[in-house]
């Protein structure tokens, strides 16, 4: 993909796949890009007797994601990037379970480069009615690839928000 191409050329180009993210029907080697939003830590209970999101921990929760970013470092292509939107949630205990930072420990033991942790920060946000601490108003979005050498095209991100803000 050049500079040059317009994003309409590369939206034409974007397949969208459903399935079980521990086992992707793809070949190994074979995508530029993943972005992906897996379910939180007991958020939500989707019913489905094998779903990610349920485990008795965050520490099960975490190797769960580890066999997830497995399959996606298999199907990544060495100059590709990971887009993972992760939340925290809190526990039993009313303290936040540390899911972000448990994530990035797993990936970095899988030998995944953290590059960027990009705070998703939240104008609203779903109501609370903890009166005993601030609302949950971000989230994190982390950047992971296989290698220092991956494709980033920074200019193409400035023009596209272009007047909205700064890109770095």
């Amino acid at each position: 993909m050049s500079q040059s191409q317009p994003a309409n050329h590369i939206l034409e180009r974007v397949a969208i796949y459903r399935s079980d993210a521990r086992n992707l029907p793809l070949a190994s080697e074979s995508i530029d890009l993943v972005v992906t939003s897996p379910p939180y830590y007991k958020t939500r209970d989707y019913g489905h007797e094998r779903q990610i999101g349920q485990e008795s921990s965050p520490e099960e929760y975490a190797q769960e994601m580890a066999r997830v970013m497995g399959e996606m470092k298999r199907v990544l292509k060495v100059s590709g990037s990971v887009f993972m939107n992760i939340g925290d949630t809190y526990n039993g205990h009313r303290s936040l379970a540390g899911i972000p930072g448990a994530i990035e420990e797993v990936a970095r033991g899988q030998g995944w480069k953290v590059r960027n942790r990009i705070v998703w920060s939240k104008i609203r946000g779903m109501p609370t009615p903890t009166r005993n601490r601030l609302p949950a108003r971000h989230e994190y979005v982390l950047h992971l690839t296989k290698s220092t050498k991956y494709f980033y095209d920074l200019h193409a991100y400035s023009e596209y928000l272009a007047g909205r803000g700064t890109m770095g």
